[in-house]
């Protein structure tokens, strides 16, 4: 079955996000926002099918006995060449355009997914997930042929007679009896305790090699952001609210850096920074998604007024508060420091 981890959902940091990846995914009608907009899932109405999964950018859901990213590198290193729900795989829509990415780019033979079962499937009536699948196989073979790669994601749609649930059945049997072995020590994606995706990191290590010869590869799966340094205040909500840890604000420097093969694309950076100082960019190019940088710079100082440590720009003696106070209200105190200074003595 499918499980939810509020924690790692999107709507759980910040409601206003608007991430409803699952919610259009899922012709059950399993997910559900309930009060504040917090997401729910429904396990009577899930059929456990796994559609949902590959649209996840958080990698909040997760579906008993298949780790799509352990299936990752483990058909990486297989002699097979198709990936298909009816013998490997639950829902092709598991795989997220990351994962088909990093299949391509690693595995030595070409592959082809194959969608014969997708039409008229009791999962997908209205065709929401096989709509889905062909969206993700176009974004990775558009990156793909930027990359000059050989092969790029072919799709397969003859029928077999089959038995799906039963395919699906073995499938979980195979899946938990594959979990990480001695032959085949898959820890380094496995347990990471970071909280950037793990398909995050396979893509981004993936495409490592790729950096110097194609370094204007442009693709919705690189997120960017751009910030106005004379705006930005160095509050830190950015970096508070950033649920893969893209931005961080570092100390002691007191440096604003951004990861960007972090970066989810989710663009709560920019719904929680009040100066509107932050534009969270959709797609990028390679070079500028694989490489940290300081996006502002501020020094650690006390305020002038209340004493309070707070990040400062060169020139700023107050923190936020009591700059605006000082802004709003230094004319009174002005005028009532020359009121005392023309009463005679």
């Amino acid at each position: 079955m499918i499980a939810l981890d509020p924690l790692r959902c999107l709507l759980t940091d910040h409601t206003q996000s608007g991430c409803e990846a699952c919610l259009q995914a899922c012709a059950q009608e399993a997910f559900t926002l309930r009060r504040n907009n917090r997401l729910a899932l429904d396990p009577e109405r899930c059929n456990g099918c796994g559609g949902c999964i590959g649209g996840c950018p958080s990698e909040a859901l997760s579906l008993e006995g298949f780790d799509e990213n352990h299936f990752t590198l483990l058909f990486i290193q297989s002699q097979q060449t198709t990936l298909s729900c009816r013998h490997n795989t639950p829902c092709l829509a598991a795989f997220s355009p990351e994962h088909l990415v990093v299949m391509a780019l690693r595995k030595e033979r070409p592959f082809s997914c194959d969608l014969a079962s997708c039409e008229g499937c009791s999962s997908d009536p209205e065709g929401h997930l096989l709509k889905l699948i062909h969206s993700r196989i176009e974004v990775a073979n558009d990156l793909l042929k930027q990359l000059d790669h050989p092969h790029l994601i072919a799709t397969e749609a003859s029928r077999q007679a089959s038995d799906r649930r039963s395919f699906f059945t073995k499938l979980l049997h195979r899946a938990a009896q594959s979990r990480v072995t001695p032959e085949q020590p898959l820890k380094s994606v496995s347990h990471h305790k970071t909280p950037t995706p793990k398909r995050q990191l396979l893509l981004a290590n993936t495409l490592k090699p790729y950096q110097k010869s194609h370094p204007e590869a442009t693709s919705p799966l690189f997120g960017h952001i751009e910030l106005n340094q004379e705006a930005c205040t160095g509050c830190q909500e950015c970096a508070r609210f950033c649920p893969t840890g893209a931005l961080l604000m570092q100390n002691p420097q007191g440096h604003l850096q951004l990861t960007p093969e972090s970066c989810v694309r989710c663009t709560i950076c920019s719904l929680v920074c009040q100066e509107k100082a932050i534009t969270a960019k959709r797609s990028a190019t390679l070079e500028s998604w694989q490489q940290p940088r300081t996006l502002a710079a501020f020094e650690w100082r006390n305020c002038a007024q209340c004493g309070t440590f707070f990040a400062a720009k060169a020139d700023q003696t107050h923190c936020r508060p009591c700059g605006e106070f000082v802004v709003e209200f230094g004319d009174m105190f002005t005028q009532e420091r020359n009121r005392k200074a023309r009463e005679p003595r």
